[in-house]
């Protein structure tokens, strides 16, 4: 009954209309990579303030349940007198309609859920569910792929983890540049949401073992000097319930601890429908990046420098000069540069929200030449290329 009264609140009050539902971006191209986040930030605090994405921060930011119905409600019902109140005025006039119309949507999308809690909210957003495995050597921290990843090296330490998420997908927000021509046009999408991930490592491995399996694997290392771990992370999923699922931090690998480990999965994937309890907080897992063109032999990221103001002329100080002497960072784009110095170029360029250096993906010799397909600022005032070698010759990585 209360739903139908604020609803007829909502349609009485105002003649806004409704605003088109959210629609998400993800891709299924097999040759898209996945970057992990290794510490995932909170959405909020990630993106607070950023223009990009931001129909679905508003949608995760309704969640918060601290705000109620009857809140929403007086909020629009606020909205209509203060639009009531500027109609005369041009100047408040359109902002005063943005807000009413906002303030309505949220309050129908808020009503319609029936359970009104954040974790029901939270996961109407979050549509997605995933489990993948993931393979590491320990010592080098590179992923191993599964179909040669079923048989060990003696002596040798591995990272298992089996990672399951519940998720969407957003674009990259947008920042605003101080030119547009550096705008990052490259179709990434960020994997925002919350998981849980079973991490087994294992220790002076024995040939012959099974990494793709883990169940086996906990019977096969069962008193052999092959030794092993396993810890429980949960990602955004919080509560008194979930916290004695797996208390202990890391525990000996066993066949009864990765027992209790993959049982205490199932577990929180059902409490997230029916325990009251549970609080759930989206982080940004992660992200994709469906571009092929970083993918090439010759193609990676170098960084060009900071500078405060990309109208400035190239620095001695990052050690990198131009065909023409005269060009600014801004008109780079598009031009040869050559760099001075022995120089690591990467796989990706650092993204928001945690700014990492990627993985070196080739190291080049001074004096190699390079084309500048694509320039991006990152962070803050750090500017990145995406480069292609001019010259294989010139480029050959330092002996």
């Amino acid at each position: 009954m209360k739903k139908g009264i604020l609803l007829l609140i909502v349609f009485a009050a105002g003649c806004a209309s409704n605003g088109d539902d959210n629609s998400q971006s993800s891709s299924s191209a097999p040759n898209n990579w996945y970057n992990e986040h290794k510490t995932p930030m909170h959405v909020g605090i990630a993106w607070k303030g950023q223009k990009g994405a931001n129909e679905l921060l508003q949608t995760l930011g309704t969640c918060d349940k601290t705000i109620s119905e009857t809140q929403r409600a007086e909020n629009y019902i606020e909205a209509v007198s203060y639009l009531n109140s500027v109609k005369n005025d041009k100047n408040k006039l359109k902002q005063a309609e943005i807000d009413l119309v906002n303030k309505k949507n949220a309050l129908i999308k808020f009503a319609a859920r029936g359970n009104n809690s954040s974790t029901k909210c939270y996961l109407d957003t979050l549509t997605e569910s995933e489990s993948t495995l993931v393979i590491r050597d320990a010592t080098t921290g590179a992923e191993i792929n599964s179909s040669i990843a079923s048989t060990s090296y003696d002596g040798r330490d591995y990272e298992i983890a089996m990672k399951w998420s519940k998720h969407t997908w957003m674009l990259e927000p947008t920042f605003n540049e101080k030119l547009d021509e550096l705008k990052a046009f490259d179709e990434s999408v960020y994997k925002v949401g919350v998981g849980v991930n079973i991490v087994a490592k294992i220790y002076n491995a024995k040939a012959g073992l099974d990494l793709t399996n883990l169940p086996a694997l906990a019977f096969q290392i069962k008193n052999t000097e092959t030794k092993g771990t396993i810890s429980f992370n949960r990602i955004g999923i919080n509560g008194k319930v979930t916290e004695l699922i797996f208390p202990s931090a890391s525990k000996d690998l066993s066949p009864e601890t990765l027992s209790q480990a993959i049982g205490g999965l199932q577990k929180i994937q059902i409490l997230l429908y029916t325990d009251d309890d549970i609080v759930l907080k989206p982080t940004v897992l992660g992200y994709m990046n469906p571009n092929l063109e970083i993918n090439t032999e010759d193609r990676a990221w170098l960084y060009i420098g900071h500078y405060p103001d990309a109208n400035q002329m190239l620095s001695e100080q990052f050690k990198i000069t131009a065909s023409d002497n005269n060009l600014t960072v801004a008109n780079l784009l598009g031009e040869t540069i050559k760099v001075t110095v022995n120089r690591s170029l990467r796989a990706d360029r650092p993204r928001f929200p945690t700014y990492s250096i990627p993985k070196e993906k080739m190291f080049v010799s001074s004096g190699c030449t390079l084309k500048v397909l694509q320039l991006v600022s990152v962070g803050f005032d750090k500017y990145w290329a995406l480069v292609n070698k001019t010259d294989k010759d010139s480029c050959k990585a330092p002996k």
